[in-house]
Formats: C-alpha cells, sequence, structure tokens
C-alpha cells in the first residue's frame, strides 16, 4: 500500500535531469528491502525450529512477524526523520525549451 506513495516522493524530489536516477536508486532500494526481508523473516522462522513441529512452525511465524512488524516500525522512525522538502516548496522546474526559428518566415 506504501509503494506508489514512496515513489512518488522519490520521483517528485528529484530534478527533471536526474528522474532516470532516482527511479533506478527507487528500484534497487525495494528490490534490496525484498531480498532482506525474506532472508531475516526465513533466518528468524528457521531459528524458532521452523516446521519441526505445528507448534514450532506457528512459534516461527509470529517471530518473524514480530520482527517484520519492528523492520516496518524502525523504517518508518527513519522517514520521519529524513531530510526533504518543507510544505509548500514546489519541485525543480523544467528548463524552458528553446524558441526554434521557422524557416521562411
Amino acid at each position: 500500500m506504501s509503494l506508489p506513495s514512496t515513489i512518488n516522493v522519490a520521483l517528485s524530489s528529484a530534478p527533471m535531469e536526474d528522474m532516470g536516477v532516482a527511479s533506478g536508486a527507487n528500484n534497487a532500494m525495494r528490490e534490496l528491502g525484498g531480498v532482506f526481508g525474506v532472508a531475516f523473516l526465513g533466518a528468524m522462522f528457521a531459528a524458532n525450529r521452523g516446521y519441526a513441529t505445528p507448534a514450532a512452525a506457528i512459534d516461527g511465524f509470529r517471530a518473524a512477524l514480530f520482527l517484520g512488524g519492528a523492520m516496518a516500525l524502525v523504517g518508518m522512525i527513519i522517514a520521519m526523520f529524513a531530510p526533504g522538502r518543507r510544505p509548500g516548496e514546489a519541485a525543480t522546474p523544467a528548463a524552458p525549451e528553446p524558441k526554434v526559428a521557422k524557416a521562411g518566415g
């Protein structure tokens, strides 16, 4: 649910000439977040005996969900203190297009 907002913030804070770099950086961070999220949550599940018994699986899922929630909370706190634009500050306007002289006139 937060992905469209994140993309909007990442792309609207970059000047037009750096839009491709901002998009690439946003995609790279999204992919890394997915990779590390799966790795950490899988490790937490396995550290709690994984599929040894049904009760162990529930314990593993509970621990993994707790870790995922804690990671989301930490990310939210970091985002609250990240530098950004001030309210009412406009994005960098694009450079005006050069005037083209018309032939024969």
